[in-house]
């Protein structure tokens, strides 16, 4: 893992993923997780880079699922 990540930052991105994945929203998942946007995009870019792949095309204030964010949610 880089630079001093933590297992409990590692649960509150997928946490936080599933959200987004839900919601097709970080907005919405933050609202839902009380948690702010921009938390939610920092968690999951986080996880992201952790997992080495995209898991979200980001467009307009909606987020649609790669196809690697899609296996990623049903695993």
């Amino acid at each position: 893992m880089k630079n001093g990540f933590t297992m409990r930052q590692t649960l509150r991105g997928i946490q936080l993923f599933v959200a987004a994945y839900e919601e097709l929203s970080f907005t919405l998942a933050a609202s839902r997780e009380n948690a702010t946007q921009s938390g939610v995009s920092q968690h999951v870019g986080d996880l992201e880079e952790t997992l080495g792949v995209k898991l979200f095309i980001r467009k307009l204030g909606t987020v649609k699922p790669t196809p690697a964010g899609r296996i990623y949610y049903a695993a």
